[in-house]
């Protein structure tokens, strides 16, 4: 149990709205829902249950402040391979993702519009919360 200073009470956080469909992008959910598990394997189970309870009041936040302004779901966005940088999509499951060409998403990369990374002379790899940032800013 967590002891707070006399008069004050320990909350949870309340995230509304925009800040949740925002916060949403930028979650790693596979990285905390990981986490929920790891905490769970320690025995760690209210810790695990409040970071699960946590991100899907988060996911329903979000979900309710799109619904409200008519946004459509955000489309998942399927990962290939993890790097240091975290999940990563090559430029073709960019390309399908964004509904333009392979040609398209290097331009984006070159122009700097699009962050990626590439090994030497190999293929690009473009972080999946870099095309999820791309996205939110195009359709804003």
């Amino acid at each position: 149990m967590t002891v707070m200073p006399a008069g004050r009470r320990l909350l949870g956080a309340h995230v509304k709205g925009y800040a949740a469909a925002y916060f949403e992008n930028l979650a790693d959910y596979r990285g905390a829902e990981a986490h929920a598990r790891d905490l769970a394997a320690r025995g760690h189970h209210q810790a695990a249950r409040d970071l699960t309870d946590a991100l899907a009041d988060l996911r329903e936040a979000a979900r309710q402040h799109r619904s409200a302004r008519g946004i459509p779901e955000p489309i998942p966005i399927p990962t290939e391979e993890t790097s240091p940088h975290g999940p990563t999509v090559t430029t073709a499951t960019a390309a399908r993702h964004l509904g333009v060409t392979d040609r398209r998403v290097r331009y984006l990369i070159a122009d700097g519009t699009l962050a990626a990374t590439r090994d030497g002379t190999g293929p690009w790899r473009i972080p999946s919360t870099a095309l999820a940032d791309y996205t939110t800013r195009r359709t804003a």
